[in-house]
């Protein structure tokens, strides 16, 4: 495991370099792949400021520039090419919780989440997945075929992972279809 988590944060470290989105799946380690990516991000986390201090800090805005500058010099020497711009998580088979984790606000990632018939729905864990894809924002939601073949074997399964997801969203199948054509955009 220790050899594998080095050789995926070199891979994350080069796409960030390259500023490449990738596409991961985390088979039975969602918390191991979430503390390696995480690890790419360390100390570029974003700054979260409270409704409060946000309204409180627009009111002085011009007064305090200089503070807003140093704020800019402070971080100016953090390298912003240290961890992948987006991330897909591939087959996504983690909880509702491990959702939520990769949502905090701090998080400097693009992160979206995939799912598929043949990989999340074809074992008793298919319910889990279902309050996964529930938890999951509309505008962090994939779908993929996860199949070795195109064709009408792969079109069929996108169609039976798209009708799914727009029945776990209440969505109608127009409104589904064009939430995930912009997500995938």
């Amino acid at each position: 495991m220790a050899h594998q988590r080095k050789v995926l944060k070199a891979q994350l470290n080069l796409a960030g370099e390259m500023r490449r989105a990738v596409s991961v799946h985390g088979v039975q380690a969602h918390g191991i792949l979430f503390e390696t990516i995480a690890e790419t991000w360390k100390g570029h986390e974003k700054e979260v400021r409270s409704k409060r201090d946000k309204k409180r800090r627009a009111s002085v805005e011009h007064a305090h520039a200089s503070d807003q500058n140093e704020i800019r010099r402070d971080t100016a020497g953090h390298d912003p090419k240290s961890y992948p711009p987006r991330v897909c998580l591939h087959s996504f088979s983690g909880s509702p919780t491990m959702v939520q984790q990769y949502l905090q606000p701090s998080i400097p990632v693009d992160v979206f989440f995939s799912f598929s018939s043949c990989i999340n729905f074809s074992t008793p864990a298919a319910g889990k997945t279902e309050e996964a894809i529930k938890a999951v924002p509309d505008d962090k939601l994939l779908i993929e075929s996860d199949l070795h073949t195109a064709g009408d074997r792969m079109d069929n399964s996108l169609e039976e992972i798209a009708r799914t997801v727009c029945r776990l969203k209440d969505w109608d199948l127009d409104e589904g279809v064009t939430q995930l054509g912009k997500n995938w955009k």
